[in-house]
């Protein structure tokens, strides 16, 4: 591979063959972290953040390539941007900058009774979290919800607002020692991951006067190494998959999925993204899209041909998409009172209460309601939503007090992102509970159901039911569609963790009649 100014030429081992691929700007080995963001990354920050932008850094290449040192260094790319983004907030009004930081693990198979074999599992973990004891046996994660109008977010990371820059550097580098920790699992033991790509987010909110809101998002996301696996010879593994763990497939969905949207939006713009491949090409599509900014650093080798060749054909891909960021601004106030100003319009005199607009909730809709009342009730309910998140400032000051306060230990204690998985929790208990309900089969159905008698072990789930201990037999079941089914919940159990007596046992069964249709089937509960 040659480099002259901003233009590769690369030339095939043993051939002639030659391609050439020029870009705006090229950085060879010699560049510092500073002459990067000084020259590429400074600017597409700044220019952002005046104009209320978003926008996203994204390293990716081949393994060895220097993404980490790039974005995460202690002069790196997350480091350097706190600088800028709090200079952006010193003639504003009212300003809160808050950190957070996510891991999107590419984990080994997973077996599931309701979804087969998966080749690999995406798990988004909390890089404001350590990982704790027992963090080899995850398999929940963080789970990706879309909002009405401002699109795809986590729920239940943890943000944290910093009050100064060094606050916010030390909240990233406490976020990066998370990064390395999880990173240094890969490989180690089953469960642990495959693959590790890091995502740094600043929030910048800022509040006009007026009372009009602004919300940029500063992105930094370090892509795990790309790796293009060579055939091996026959009859042997290759390089890339001798280094697996047993079981495990090597591809990552979540790189995969960055290629065929990168793809698709140069061939189709207009048509079908496939943004929800994985969860965290969600979080980047208003990078991906073209609604926010993004600037995307490109690592290759000079000793690798495949690799080079295949990231200076994305880069070149990347190139030709072109984007219009969008501001995300809103005044809360006055949208909140222009619905409920039209809501109170079209509810008129009819309107209940004497104390104003009623809530949505409260507007009951009846078959003969006429549009008015309904289109009412939706602008009830969309200032509602509005009003919610106008409280999300407040919300997030108040949470990372408490986040301060204790260094994290109350979140860390209550975090829902490393959980075992659900179905191993359910061993002994199903057993038992399927041998007592078998011995009480003819009390618990009646009919020719072919289902009848199957009970389902349900572990930290409870039903309360009024119904009485006694069960009675004649239940319908099989061309009815009624099945009749026992849930057993962990309470079933003493203090000693050993199985009652047979009445106190029964005592605990509840009827549950499912409705379904016919020739159907009960499947386990997890």
């Amino acid at each position: 591979m040659n480099l002259s100014g901003n233009q590769f030429q690369l030339t095939r081992p043993k051939t002639t063959l030659t391609k050439t691929f020029k870009f705006p700007r090229v950085f060879d080995e010699t560049a510092t972290n500073a002459d990067v963001y000084a020259e590429e990354i400074a600017p597409a920050v700044n220019a952002s953040l005046r104009a209320g932008h978003s926008v996203s850094v994204i390293a990716f290449g081949a393994r060895g390539t220097g993404k980490t040192q790039t974005t995460r260094a202690q002069e790196g790319v997350a480091m350097r941007a706190v600088d800028d983004i709090f200079a952006s907030i010193t003639d504003v009004h009212e300003a809160m900058v808050s950190v957070s930081a996510l891991m999107s693990a590419v984990t080994p198979p997973v077996s599931s009774h309701m979804t087969g074999k998966q080749f690999t599992h995406e798990v988004l973990l909390d890089g404001m979290l350590p990982a704790g004891e027992g963090a080899e046996a995850y398999h929940g994660g963080l789970h990706v919800r879309e909002h009405p109008r401002l699109g795809f977010y986590v729920e239940g990371l943890t943000e944290v607002a910093a009050h100064s820059p060094e606050e916010c550097r030390a909240l990233v580098a406490r976020a990066l020692d998370n990064f390395a920790a999880e990173e240094a699992r890969v490989g180690l033991a089953p469960g642990a991951p495959l693959r590790v790509h890091c995502l740094v987010t600043f929030r910048v909110r800022t509040l006009a006067p007026g009372g009009l809101e602004r919300v940029a998002d500063v992105q930094v996301l370090d892509l795990a190494g790309w790796v293009r696996e060579r055939p091996a010879p026959r009859g042997r593994k290759s390089a890339a998959a001798a280094q697996r763990p047993a079981g495990a497939v090597g591809e990552d969905m979540v790189v995969k999925a960055f290629l065929r949207i990168v793809g698709q939006l140069e061939s189709m713009p207009g048509g079908h993204i496939p943004y929800r491949d994985s969860k965290l090409t969600r979080l980047l599509a208003p990078a991906l899209g073209g609604t926010a900014r993004c600037v995307l650093l490109m690592h290759v080798a000079r000793d690798a041909y495949e690799e080079t060749e295949a990231m200076l054909v994305l880069a070149a891909t990347c190139a030709r998409v072109s984007c219009s960021p969008v501001a995300r601004a809103i005044n809360y106030a006055e949208e909140i009172a222009v619905r409920r100003r039209e809501a109170s319009a079209l509810l008129g005199a009819s309107s209940p209460g004497a104390g104003g607009v009623p809530r949505a909730q409260d507007l009951a809709i009846e078959l003969d309601s006429g549009q008015k009342r309904v289109r009412a009730r939706d602008l009830l309910a969309a200032a509602e939503l509005l009003e919610r998140d106008a409280a999300a400032w407040a919300e997030v000051l108040e949470r990372s007090a408490a986040f301060k306060l204790d260094g994290g230990a109350a979140a860390a204690a209550a975090r829902v992102d490393r959980k075992p998985h659900r179905l191993k929790d359910v061993s002994t208990d199903s057993s038992v509970v399927s041998e007592e309900s078998k011995s009480n089969k003819g009390a618990v159905a009646g009919g020719s159901c072919g289902n009848a008698g199957r009970a389902c072990a349900v572990k930290d789930r409870a039903w309360e039911h009024s119904a009485p201990a006694a069960v009675p037999g004649g239940v319908e079941g099989g061309d009815d569609g009624k099945i009749a089914a026992s849930a057993a919940t962990s309470s079933a159990r003493d203090a000693d963790g050993a199985v009652g007596s047979e009445a106190d046992f029964s005592a605990r069964l509840a009827m549950l009649s499912v409705r379904r249709g016919s020739g159907s089937r009960i499947r386990a509960m997890s």
